[in-house]
C-alpha cells in the first residue's frame, strides 16, 4: 500500500523577497511572497521599501481583523487592484458607509436562504457536462459557479451571456487584477488606473450587468440580492443607490462568489481524485443521506469535513493586507501608518504550530467534535470585513460535490495543479481528471 500523495503546496522562498521580486511573485502567486520560515513561526518582520509584519497566528490575526479592525483598514495597493471593477461597491467603503449595505444583503446568504437555493444548485450541477475523456475540471466548474451566483443574485432570468461573461471575467483576473509597481505608490486612484491599467474586458463586464440592472429597475420589486440593492435606502439620508453603485455591488458578489467557489471545488475534486478511499466514503455517505435540501448539511459530516480541509489547505484568499491608521504593537513588534500588516491565512492554516502533519489531506480534523473549533482556521476571515457569503459558499460546495460524486468516479488524469493567482488561490495549470460514470464502475 503506497502512502497517499502530498497535496500541492506553494513553493515559498527561503528568505524575504526584494520589492521587485515581491511584486513579480505577487502577480503570479500571492501565496508565495512569504518566506518558508513563517510556517514555523508566529510572525516575521522585515522591510521592502516600507516596513512589513507578516502574521501567522490566530491571536494577532483576530486583533487585526476583529478586535481592532477599524484601526486596520485594507491597504491601498489591494484596493487599487480591484477598484477598476468594484469602484462603488461596499467593499471599498470605510466604516458605516459600507457596513449598512452589507447588513442589508446578509440575509440572502444565511443558512435558511442557502438551503432555499439547494434544489436549483442541484439542477445546475446535474446539468453540468462531465466528459468521459480526460478534461480540465476548472472549465465546467467555473461555468457552473458563475451561473449559480448570477441566478442567486439576479434571478434565473437575468439574461447574461454566461460564456461571454466568463471569458471577460477571466480576462479581468489574468490581465487587470494583478499587483503592479504603481499600486505601491501613493498616487490618486484615477491616475494610477489611467497609467497602470487598460480597461480591457471591463466595459463588457459592466455593460452586461448594466443591462440587467436597468431592466430590473423598471420592473417591480423582487426578493433577491439585486432587488434588495435597488430597494435599499441609506439609513441616514434615505438616498437610493445609483445604477452604477448597484452594478458594482453585483460585480462584487460575482467576484466573491464565482472564482473563489470554483477554485475551492477544483481543489476538492483533485484531493478526492487522489484519495480514492476518502472519495468512496463520501459517496457512500451521500448515497445514504436523505434527499432534502437541508439534509446535505445535517447528514453528510464527512463531506463537510472534506470541504473544510480543502479550505484549510487552500484558503480562497491566502493573504489579507492591512495598513494601520496609527501606531500599535502586534506580536511584540511596533507598527505605524507606513507599515504593511499581512495576515497569511495560508501560512496559519499550514503552520506546524497549530496543525499536526499540516501538509496532509486529513478531513478527520474537522469531523464533529475534533478540529472545527481550531482558532487557526479562518478561511473566510473574521470580523466586519469577513466574507458575507461564507455560509452560502460552504453549502454550495456541499450540494455540487454531492451531485457530482453521485454521477461519476473521479481519477487524476494529469500532473498536479500548481498554486497561483494574484487575488484568489487558484489551481493553475488545470485540474485534469477522468470522470467515469458510476454505471461503468459497478
Amino acid at each position: 500500500m503506497f502512502p497517499p500523495p502530498v497535496p500541492p503546496k506553494a513553493e515559498l522562498p527561503r528568505r524575504p523577497l526584494s520589492l521587485p521580486a515581491l511584486i513579480a511573485t505577487a502577480r503570479q502567486d500571492s501565496t508565495a511572497i512569504f518566506p518558508a520560515a513563517l510556517l514555523r513561526q508566529s510572525h516575521l518582520a522585515g522591510r521592502s521599501l516600507w516596513p512589513w509584519l507578516a502574521l501567522a497566528n490566530p491571536v494577532d490575526a483576530r486583533a487585526v481583523l476583529l478586535d481592532r479592525a477599524r484601526h486596520y483598514p485594507p491597504a491601498k495597493p489591494v484596493e487599487r487592484m480591484v477598484r477598476p471593477l468594484l469602484g462603488e461597491s461596499f467593499f471599498l467603503k470605510r466604516g458605516e458607509e459600507g457596513a449598512w449595505l452589507r447588513r442589508r444583503i446578509l440575509p440572502h446568504f444565511s443558512t435558511r436562504a442557502s438551503i432555499g437555493h439547494g434544489p436549483h444548485l442541484r439542477r445546475l450541477a446535474a446539468a453540468t457536462p462531465l466528459p468521459r475523456t480526460p478534461f480540465d475540471a476548472m472549465g465546467p466548474l467555473r461555468t457552473l459557479t458563475l451561473r449559480a451566483i448570477l441566478d442567486i443574485c439576479c434571478g434565473p432570468d437575468h439574461g447574461v451571456d454566461v460564456p461571454r461573461f466568463a471569458r471577460a471575467f477571466d480576462g479581468y483576473l489574468s490581465r487587470i487584477a494583478r499587483l503592479g509597481p504603481l499600486d505601491m505608490v501613493n498616487l490618486p486612484p484615477r491616475l494610477t488606473e489611467t497609467l497602470g491599467r487598460r480597461p480591457g474586458p471591463l466595459p463588457d463586464l459592466r455593460g452586461q450587468i448594466d443591462s440587467v440592472v436597468h431592466r430590473r429597475m423598471k420592473d417591480g420589486p423582487r426578493d433577491d440580492v439585486l432587488g434588495t440593492l435597488i430597494a435599499a435606502r441609506h439609513p441616514r439620508n434615505g438616498r437610493a443607490l445609483g445604477p452604477e453603485e448597484v452594478r458594482d455591488n453585483i460585480l462584487l458578489m460575482i467576484l466573491a462568489g464565482h472564482e473563489t467557489s470554483a477554485s475551492t471545488l477544483g481543489w476538492a475534486h483533485w484531493l478526492l481524485a487522489t484519495h480514492p478511499e476518502i472519495q468512496d466514503r463520501v459517496r457512500a455517505e451521500v448515497a445514504a443521506a436523505p434527499s432534502g435540501p437541508a439534509d446535505v448539511l445535517s447528514a453528510t459530516p464527512l463531506l463537510g469535513a472534506v470541504i473544510d480541509e480543502t479550505l484549510r489547505l487552500y484558503p480562497p484568499l491566502s493573504m489579507l493586507v492591512r495598513r494601520p491608521s496609527g501606531r500599535d504593537t502586534l506580536a511584540g513588534c511596533p507598527v505605524g501608518r507606513h507599515s504593511f500588516v499581512l495576515v497569511s491565512l495560508y501560512a496559519m492554516h499550514r503552520s506546524e504550530c497549530y496543525w499536526q502533519d499540516p501538509d496532509a489531506f486529513r478531513p478527520e480534523r474537522f469531523t464533529p467534535g475534533v478540529g472545527a473549533g481550531n482558532p487557526a482556521f479562518l478561511p473566510f476571515s473574521i470580523g466586519p470585513r469577513s466574507c458575507p457569503g461564507a455560509t452560502l459558499a460552504h453549502y454550495e460546495a456541499r450540494v455540487i460535490l454531492s451531485a457530482i460524486l453521485s454521477r461519476v468516479r473521479l481519477s487524476p488524469a494529469g500532473p498536479p495543479p500548481v498554486t497561483g493567482g494574484a487575488l484568489t488561490l487558484q489551481p493553475t495549470g488545470g485540474v485534469w481528471l477522468t470522470a467515469t460514470p458510476l454505471s461503468q464502475t459497478a
